[in-house]
């Protein structure tokens, strides 16, 4: 079992941190949102209503434990650029973050993201290989 810590809750953040749980990871799930938190709570292993650029309040949660953290806030450049700055400081080893575009990618992972995603490049290449391959 591996551990995971998700930072942002949006429809991509919470996804990803149903689908780890249910394969049976350990999910650490943070939002400063507790609406969202409520609603996530008894689908992952534990959740958190925490502004993830509280450096300190990431320490306390003791995040650098976990083998790998997911930041999904990339509709806001400056939150995850602050936010993988803490994740380097508390010495998470990987840092994966979600971005918009090529600019953001280059920006996060100059920072030290181990890598970055755009969610909409994966699904347009996943979308074109199984059009392709089922003849349509």
């Amino acid at each position: 079992m591996k551990s995971f810590a998700i930072i942002g809750l949006g429809l991509f953040g919470s996804q990803l941190a149903m689908d780890l749980f249910n394969e049976g990871h350990n999910v650490l799930v943070i939002d400063n949102d507790e609406n969202i938190i409520e609603k996530i709570a008894d689908r992952v292993s534990k959740a958190v209503t925490v502004d993830a650029k509280n450096r300190e309040a990431l320490s306390q949660l003791g995040i650098q434990k976990y083998d790998c953290v997911i930041v999904c806030t990339s509709n806001d450049l400056a939150t995850s650029v602050i936010i993988t700055m803490n994740l380097k400081a508390l010495q998470v080893q990987k840092i994966i973050c979600k971005v918009r575009d090529e600019t953001d990618k280059e920006v996060l992972e100059t920072l030290g993201a181990s890598m970055c995603i755009v969610p909409e490049h994966v699904a347009a290449m996943k979308l074109s290989k199984k059009l392709t391959a089922d003849n349509v």
